[in-house]
């Protein structure tokens, strides 16, 4: 199937799905991809305005004991494990 393939700067998939992986000037898509360079833009990297943190911060609990609510949730597994067991 050869149809006019018009895009800018990218390919559109909708042509490879309907069975024309060729645009009209014949350029193959992996071809088309292989040379393909995306513009090359420096981007400056965000800083935050102010790196103060004041000192009557609110706490938000992120330093949570990880050990305390691991042994809870195995100890609430082998919990069921052990009803389970029991009852059936």
């Amino acid at each position: 199937v050869e149809t006019l393939v018009e895009y800018s700067n990218h390919w559109s998939w909708i042509y490879t799905l309907n069975n024309n992986p060729q645009d009209s000037d014949g350029t193959h898509i992996w071809q088309w991809a292989a040379n393909y360079q995306p513009a090359q833009t420096t981007t400056k990297p965000d800083t935050p305005v102010d790196t103060n943190k004041p000192a009557n911060s609110v706490k938000t609990g992120d330093d949570a004991d990880l050990m305390l609510l691991g042994g809870l949730v195995a100890l609430s597994v082998l919990g069921t494990v052990a009803v389970r067991r029991k009852y059936n």
